[in-house]
């Protein structure tokens, strides 16, 4: 396996203790019903969906760009050739959240923060938004094959 130009893997400790918070107090509702084996199985589906939606990896090597969420692996492979730009923007809180986004595009969003945030533009025209830890490094990481 070829070894990465960047890698970055973003935890949202935000996104892991409203899971907790969550599951908790799923745990307590139905504990106090009677029903703790619902209770169990509601705070492990919510600190599962939790711990998946927090977490976003990236991956760029000389062929790919692999950005994916949860910890678990998979993700989606981008061939670099498919990827025509490749720089920081800025998101807000809403953005984040799926607000306030441009009509005008096809967006994919990876993102568990506002602040900077990779940008790729792919050829088909779409727009995928990557928390990343390092997003100015990543998009060097991106740009040198992305005129080729």
């Amino acid at each position: 396996m070829e070894e990465p130009s960047y890698a970055s893997v973003v935890v949202s400790r935000v996104h892991l203790a409203v899971a907790v918070v969550f599951a908790a107090a799923a745990a307590v509702a139905a504990a106090i019903d009677g029903q703790w084996w619902l209770g169990v199985l509601l705070a492990v589906v919510f600190l599962a969906l939790g711990v998946h939606l927090g977490v976003v990896r990236l991956t760029v090597t000389s062929d790919s760009v692999r950005a994916g969420q949860g910890p678990w692996g998979g993700g989606r492979e981008i061939p670099r050739a498919e990827v025509t730009e490749a720089q920081v923007v800025e998101l807000s809180f809403a953005q984040v959240l799926g607000a306030r986004l441009p009509e005008n595009r096809r967006i994919g969003r990876l993102t568990v923060r506002p602040g900077p945030t990779l940008q790729l533009v792919l050829g088909s025209g779409e727009y995928l938004w990557v928390t990343t830890a390092d997003p100015a490094t990543a998009a060097r990481a991106v740009r040198p094959t992305a005129a080729t």
